[in-house]
C-alpha cells in the first residue's frame, strides 16, 4: 500500500515508509516568520521574542531555527545583538500547547513599556477564543506600529482577529494545496505507476495583513 504524508513528515530515518511529503518545509517558514519582522524593526539591536510550543518539538524547533537564521545568518544561537537584533531576556517562550498560558504570554510581553516583536511559531495565542478579548487594549499600539504581533497559521478565526486589528502579520500553510497535490501524486502513481520526482514536495505560504486578510488564503 503506498502512502503519502502531508503536513508533517516521518523522521529521516523512516522515510523509506513512505513514496512522498506534501507540506511546509519548517525552516523556511520560520525564514519567512523572521523576515516579516524586518520592516517593523525600530531600533538595533531590535529585541525580539518567540514564542514555541515545547522544546523537544522538531517541526517547530526548525521554525524557531529559521527565525534566527533570516534575522542573523545562523541558526543555533539566541540572537545575541551583533546582527542588529537581540532576543527578549525571557524569551524564547514555551506554551507546552496550553491554550491559557500561550495567551497569558503574550500579553505580558507585549504589555511592556518597551515590547518586543512578538513572534509565534504557531498558532498557539490566537487560538485562545479569549484572544480578542484580551488584546482590544493594545489595538492602538498595534495600529500605531508600537506593538508588533506576528504569528503562524492563517484559520479563519486569525483573519478575523486580523480584520479587527488584532494582529500585524500572518504566514499560513497552504492545507488546500497540501490535499490536491497529494491526491494528484498517489492518483498518478495508483495508475500510472509514476513515481513523483523528489520525495519531498515544499509548498508556499499565505502571507495575510489586514489589507489583504479577505483574499490572502484563496487558492486559485
Amino acid at each position: 500500500m503506498p502512502v503519502l504524508t502531508f503536513d508533517s513528515d516521518l523522521l529521516q530515518q523512516d522515510s523509506s515508509y513512505r513514496i512522498a511529503y506534501v507540506g511546509t518545509n519548517n525552516f523556511d517558514f520560520g525564514v519567512a516568520l523572521g523576515n516579516a519582522a524586518k520592516t517593523h524593526k525600530k531600533k538595533s539591536p531590535q529585541p525580539i521574542c518567540i514564542q514555541t510550543g515545547h522544546r523537544t518539538t522538531p517541526n517547530l524547533n526548525k521554525r524557531v531555527e529559521g527565525v534566527r537564521f533570516a534575522l542573523s545568518g545562523q541558526s543555533k544561537n539566541r540572537l545575541d545583538g551583533t546582527s542588529g537584533w537581540i532576543e527578549y531576556e525571557r524569551c524564547p517562550l514555551y506554551t507546552m500547547g496550553k491554550r491559557e498560558d500561550a495567551l497569558k504570554q503574550l500579553v505580558t510581553i507585549i504589555d511592556d513599556v518597551e515590547p518586543p516583536i512578538f513572534i509565534a511559531v504557531a498558532g498557539f495565542a490566537q487560538f485562545n477564543p479569549q484572544y480578542s478579548n484580551e488584546i482590544q487594549r493594545f489595538k492602538n499600539k498595534l495600529s500605531n506600529d508600537e506593538i508588533t504581533i506576528i504569528s503562524a497559521d492563517t484559520e479563519m478565526s486569525q483573519l478575523d482577529i486580523l480584520k479587527l486589528g488584532l494582529s500585524t502579520i500572518n504566514i499560513g500553510q497552504n492545507p488546500f494545496e497540501m490535499g490536491r497535490k497529494g491526491a494528484e501524486i498517489l492518483f498518478e502513481y495508483l495508475a500510472e505507476g509514476k513515481r513523483p520526482v523528489t520525495d519531498k514536495l515544499y509548498l508556499d505560504f499565505h502571507y495575510c495583513d489586514r489589507s489583504n486578510a479577505d483574499t490572502c488564503t484563496i487558492n486559485h
